[in-house]
């Protein structure tokens, strides 16, 4: 995807000569902003995700070290570089020591831009993987502990305090464990079959995934013979949030999955 940028610079004519100073799409970027102090930079950082700041050391009002300090406050999880000119590299020196992926000095450098803008791409690219596996890995320490709880091979309480993915699940007051399957698939025999009802079974977890984790209704996992579990978790939403949610999944079984299905509903248990 595209990187975006936020220019600052509390003069204009040095904003829109770095704007126009190279062609930003070939190095995987787009200018998504401007701003001409640091506290319009910030106020722009706070509301929309830039991947990349580039902003003057020294302007009045909110200085671009003020600015880096902000924004470390607030988590920004973007890469900042700073503008300086020659006479002002102790700033510059600050700026790096808090946390800055770059610097440039004045008059920019059409190269040196190019070679450092190409550096933060692949460095946002490789943070962008790793936290991908990570997902990934929690994605599946968290459906094979579901599949456990549900089974009744580990009970959830008395594990939550070392095992964190267990713990949000553990907040929840009341539970309630859902199983849904596609009718024509069970048990049905035959290799190519067998590819085609796994194909099923994870485009149906998917889409219950986006009904059920993206709301935090609950927790979807797969589990054995192409059945796929539903874990629904009654915690801060309050009373009725596991009914709310048991319609919710009726409506995407009735209405939304690619077959017929049977969705089987279990009793609420604290």
């Amino acid at each position: 995807k595209m990187r975006k940028v936020l220019l600052v610079d509390d003069e204009i004519s040095i904003l829109e000569g770095l704007r126009s100073l190279i062609r930003w799409e070939e190095y995987n970027y787009s200018v998504a902003g401007k701003a001409t102090d640091g506290l319009e930079a910030m106020d722009l950082a706070t509301h929309e995700h830039f991947d990349l700041i580039i902003a003057d050391i020294r302007m009045p009002g909110l200085s671009g070290l003020e600015l880096i300090r902000r924004l470390n406050e607030i988590n920004y999880a973007g890469k900042i570089v700073i503008l300086s000119g020659h006479s002002e590299f102790g700033y510059a020196k600050e700026a790096i020591e808090a946390g800055v992926s770059g610097y440039l000095l004045k008059p920019i450098d059409v190269d040196e831009l190019g070679d450092l803008l190409a550096r933060i791409d692949l460095e946002l690219t490789e943070e962008e993987s790793e936290r991908h596996l990570a997902r990934q890995g929690e994605a599946m320490m968290r459906e094979n502990l579901l599949q456990q709880i549900v089974t009744g091979a580990l009970d959830p309480r008395a594990a939550a305090d070392e095992m964190p993915p267990l713990r949000r699940i553990c907040e929840g007051v009341l539970f309630c464990v859902c199983i849904v399957y596609a009718d024509e698939y069970v048990d049905m025999p035959g290799e190519e079959r067998v590819v085609q009802a796994d194909v099923l079974t994870a485009s149906i977890a998917d889409l219950l995934k986006r009904e059920i984790d993206d709301y935090r209704l609950g927790y979807v996992f797969k589990l054995e013979n192409k059945r796929i579990g539903i874990l629904l978790v009654q915690g801060s939403q309050g009373q009725g949030a596991i009914a709310r949610a048991i319609r919710s999944v009726s409506v995407a079984v009735r209405t939304k999955l690619p077959v017929l299905c049977t969705l089987v509903i279990g009793s609420e248990e604290p």
